[in-house]
């Protein structure tokens, strides 16, 4: 769960809703918290050249609770994975910084 403004937020909620864009291969959503009291939820996709952030902005916009869409939208190449094919959050997090 990540607390976005005093709301709990379940990434794997968030997560399925972005799979529901087709562009999408997979993603992972992340709470950054490199501003002083203020977490924002952040989003890292791997996609094809089909993917429009707008489009998919509208889609998550119809889909979940304002404050459960991702502020900041990043496409990544590949999400940084361990040998055993869990997402590297935390990776994700460093190239923000």
């Amino acid at each position: 769960m990540i607390n976005i403004a005093g709301n709990k937020v379940s990434a794997a909620e968030v997560e399925a809703s972005v799979r529901g864009y087709a562009p999408v291969k997979d993603c992972a959503v992340v709470g950054d918290t490199s501003v002083p009291g203020a977490t924002r939820l952040c989003l890292f996709v791997e996609a094809s050249d089909a993917f429009r952030r707008d489009e998919l902005r509208a889609l998550l916009a119809t889909a979940l609770a304002p404050y459960k869409v991702p502020q900041a939208i990043h496409r990544v190449g590949a999400l940084p994975r361990s040998a055993a094919g869990k997402i590297l959050r935390a990776e994700l997090l460093d190239t923000l910084r």
